[in-house]
């Protein structure tokens, strides 16, 4: 996977292997989550206070919602560009769109998380996860987290002036 911004445009992902586009493509729908244990994980309540748990539950959270909705439709937007040829594939992130990207893919490995119930150690550790499911998971996660980096590293070399040219 390769990533080139271009001056003033977009930041272009080429050539994509065909299980990360994969991977990618299920982002918005993962983010999506019905799952009890997911939802209290992006959305939870800051506690204690009856009078402040329900202004959060009025007020708060429905706007959280909508600005994570919102990313989520910028990056199918983003993905309905995808192009594939000759085994891999390429899309442009416009440039409104790059925190749009970091706020739908930091969503959705929170809900891999919990709805895996992965652990710290299995993050950090690299040892073996005998369940097929959550070991797809931790890879979803760990490629997902790899991309919230070249993100923000190609964004901090775009506004140094620097050409950023990441992958190979």
């Amino acid at each position: 996977m390769r990533f080139q911004l271009e001056q003033e445009g977009p930041l272009r992902v080429t050539e994509v292997d065909p299980v990360e586009m994969e991977f990618l493509m299920q982002i918005p729908g993962i983010a999506r989550t019905e799952d009890p244990a997911a939802k209290a994980r992006i959305f939870a309540s800051p506690g204690g206070d009856k009078e402040l748990e329900e202004d959060w539950e009025a007020f708060v959270r429905p706007e959280l919602e909508e600005h994570f909705e919102g990313a989520l439709e910028a990056m199918e937007s983003d993905l309905a560009g995808v192009r594939r040829v000759k085994g891999t594939a390429s899309f442009a992130i416009e440039p409104g769109h790059w925190e749009h990207w970091l706020t739908g893919l930091n969503q959705a490995r929170l809900v891999l998380w919990a709805e895996h119930r992965l652990t710290d150690s299995e993050m950090i550790e690299e040892s073996e996860i005998a369940d097929p499911q959550r070991a797809t998971a931790l890879f979803a996660m760990n490629l997902y987290g790899f991309l919230q980096e070249i993100l923000l590293r190609v964004l901090g070399e775009a506004e140094s002036g620097e050409d950023p040219e990441i992958g190979g």
